[in-house]
């Protein structure tokens, strides 16, 4: 489940960004992942453009934190219906 990818990848990296993308309904599984490192969650059904807003926030952040700057440019989002 989402829950334990979220903790596989912390256990390899503490510094891989992870934004969690799940269901409303599945609110304890966004709650346990944000527990055990997930940086951020988005709730579907979500808009393309708020899937990017957020990414480039999260980056923002991760740099700021690392006293870098990075330009963060992303020209294209394949969105599915799975999104």
């Amino acid at each position: 489940d989402g829950v334990e990818v979220v903790k596989y990848i912390r256990n390899i990296s503490l510094e891989t960004p992870i934004l969690v993308l799940a269901e409303k309904k599945f609110e304890e599984e966004l709650i346990s992942s944000l527990q055990q490192g997930a940086d951020g969650y988005l709730a579907r059904p979500f808009s393309p453009l708020l899937m990017v807003a957020r990414i480039k926030a999260l980056y923002r952040r991760i740099n700021l934190e690392r006293g870098k700057r990075v330009n963060l440019n992303i020209e294209q989002v394949i969105c599915t219906k799975y999104l």
